[in-house]
């Protein structure tokens, strides 16, 4: 992975060590999540899905009240989340 050196004032990097460390982040933890969180636009959404490569090999399973639609739209949502984190 390529690494970034910045310079920052002190009490910026004391800041963002406080926050990551309140968010159970490390500072270069915290720092790309901020990153991310601007390059992902307007709305701020970030999806980050972790997943064995295998992941597409599950099984869905139907809850006792779902119709067809809303399985449907789960297994959806599930796919869109696999495609966008490239598994």
């Amino acid at each position: 992975m390529p690494s970034l050196t910045i310079t920052l004032p002190k009490d910026i990097v004391d800041a963002a060590r406080e926050r990551a460390k309140s968010d159970h982040r490390t500072l270069n933890g915290y720092i790309e999540h901020l990153i991310k969180v601007d390059l992902a636009g307007p709305d701020g959404v970030v999806v980050t899905v972790t997943a064995p490569d295998n992941i597409r090999e599950y099984i869905p399973v139907r809850s006792d009240n779902d119709t067809d639609e809303l399985f449907n739209q789960r297994n959806a949502v599930m796919d869109a989340l696999l495609t966008a984190a490239g598994r």
